[in-house]
């Protein structure tokens, strides 16, 4: 066989090899990445916030759509405070729906402006033990992995780079931008470990077509609020109020909790609390949200007694409450 049809089989076989070895490596990123968007899809979950013009019933709501991760056994839900960007207007109703399209009651927990994110608690949802979160600090060029509802699809996966880190508040760059109903949506890095939250979009230049990246806050800077909800999932404290509260604006703009149920026996109903109390103070502590209740419950020993402040039918009072054990 002449040396020239030689030459040219053995390029075709080295040419053969090369695209079967580069189809094998293509093959085994899809299969990790997917493998990585299987074993966190339960813990992606949609969240909606409506709200209604409280001076005009009859006007058509605002609903505001995003994604949560859900970090626990107790159910508390990390997204992005953007999704409820209408609550200087009104309370927002909030929900969630799980992986199996199963629609949940959620509380708004707490609010973290300066990371841009809020906590809701839905306690009919169970996520078992806690999520591992990544460590190690991002870099530019690192792949992650962004799961979370895109146009009304969820859970759905796109896989992007890191360009970088802002110097004005920390947060980081992604490459791609973030669709409708990303916000909020969970990153996650090559290993599968929960690296961020979505939390917003880069500013464009004024009538600039192109799309804005989008911008995470990364677990390591997550790390307090999610030490805080872990301290309250590891709790053996058995302290207790044995009442229901949720957040609502007051007409001032501000949040305050209502409370909207009271459990039979319990030591708010021996107190005297009923439906409709705005809670606004215990103690010293003003309460805004369902986590300043519930971590001055958390921290009390049964039986102390609280003096709490609230407002009934248009006029404050103050009721003397002893906290209880279960």
């Amino acid at each position: 066989m002449p040396n020239r049809v030689l030459k040219l089989l053995a390029a075709l076989t080295i040419a053969v090899c090369a695209n079967h070895a580069g189809s094998t490596v293509l093959q085994d990123m899809e299969r990790e990445v997917s493998g990585i968007a299987s074993r966190v899809a339960s813990r992606v979950v949609t969240v909606q916030a409506s709200f209604r013009n409280p001076n005009d019933e009859n006007a058509p709501g605002i609903v505001n759509v995003g994604t949560g991760l859900l970090l626990d056994s107790l159910g508390h839900v990390i997204t992005a405070s953007s999704v409820l960007s209408g609550m200087r207007i009104a309370t927002p109703v909030m929900t969630v729906i799980d992986n199996g399209d199963r629609t949940h009651d959620a509380l708004l927990y707490d609010v973290d402006s300066t990371l841009r994110i809020a906590v809701l608690y839905v306690p009919t949802m169970d996520a078992g033990p806690p999520i591992h979160a990544k460590r190690a600090e991002w870099a530019p060029g690192y792949f992650a992995l962004v799961v979370g509802n895109s146009f009304g699809v969820g859970p759905a996966v796109r896989m992007t780079t890191v360009s970088g880190q802002r110097a004005r508040d920390g947060f980081w760059q992604l490459s791609d931008p973030a669709t409708p109903g990303f916000s909020g949506a969970p990153v996650f890095d090559s290993r599968g470990a929960f690296g961020g939250i979505i939390v917003g979009e880069v500013a464009g230049q004024v009538r600039d077509p192109r799309p804005s990246p989008a911008v995470m806050v990364t677990a390591r800077q997550l790390a307090p609020v999610m030490s805080r909800i872990a301290a309250l999932s590891g709790n053996n404290n058995r302290s207790w109020l044995g009442l229901s509260v949720r957040p609502f604006v007051q007409t001032d703009g501000g949040t305050a909790l209502v409370v909207s149920n009271v459990i039979g026996g319990s030591p708010a109903a021996q107190a005297g609390f009923l439906p409709g109390d705005v809670v606004t103070r215990v103690d010293t502590v003003d309460v805004n949200f369902v986590s300043d209740l519930a971590d001055w419950v958390r921290r009390s020993r049964p039986g102390y007694q609280a003096t709490v402040r609230i407002v009934r039918q248009g006029t404050e009072q103050d009721i003397r409450v002893t906290v209880g054990s279960k």
